[in-house]
């Protein structure tokens, strides 16, 4: 797990100037099912109890939660199995302690690396994990969205999906960040500036 020390501000004057928003990201094989066992499309989003089933292992194929999986080759057709591709971060990780502070509430994120959990030391590699497992589901910024969007280098290749029902940037609303800003969307952190409260210079 991601263990994070308070931080110790009594020699400090600590602002928080900007909220950095993260987002849940699937890859695009990840299909949403309906009750008679067709497709339904893109998988809105996941349940914070959900999520913490998948990053926890409890949950191994999309199945288990009534989701599916297809492939290029057959867009209409649900695979047989739908096994997870966990996208994760290294210990150590803003991102990833975030996470663990704002989602994995109730249950302990996997550490056991395999060809199906995946750790990465960066954004980047995440974005690469996404990209190339379309199986997958990982964590990290939301800007990062750009990049699967139509004209991003990976255009296609993963989306967002909504925590709890909300997203940090919902383009289909008059104010995009609405989820963010009302307290709907908990996948965030604050970056502080700290600044000493003697000797300045």
């Amino acid at each position: 797990g991601t263990s994070v020390a308070p931080l110790d501000d009594s020699t400090l004057n600590s602002v928080v100037t900007a909220i950095v928003p993260f987002s849940l990201f699937v890859g695009k094989g990840v299909v949403a099912v309906n009750s008679n066992n067709s497709i339904a499309g893109p998988v809105s989003g996941l349940s914070r109890l959900q999520i913490e089933q998948i990053f926890s292992r409890s949950v191994a194929d999309w199945q288990r939660l009534g989701l599916g999986t297809v492939t290029d080759a057959a867009p209409t057709t649900l695979e047989a199995s739908s096994p997870i591709v966990l996208c994760l971060r290294n210990a150590g990780s803003g991102t990833k302690a975030t996470w663990d502070e704002t989602v994995m509430l109730n249950a302990t994120e996997t550490s056991l690396a395999n060809a199906s959990v995946i750790f990465s030391s960066s954004t980047s590699g995440v974005l690469t994990c996404l990209a190339a497992n379309r199986r997958s589901i990982g964590y990290m910024d939301a800007d990062q969205v750009v990049s699967f969007n139509v004209g991003g280098a990976n255009a296609g290749l993963a989306y967002a999906v909504r925590i709890d029902g909300g997203l940090a940037f919902d383009p289909a609303l008059a104010s995009p960040k609405r989820d963010l800003k009302c307290g709907k969307y908990a996948y965030w952190a604050g970056w502080r500036l700290n600044r000493r409260t003697t000797s300045e210079g």
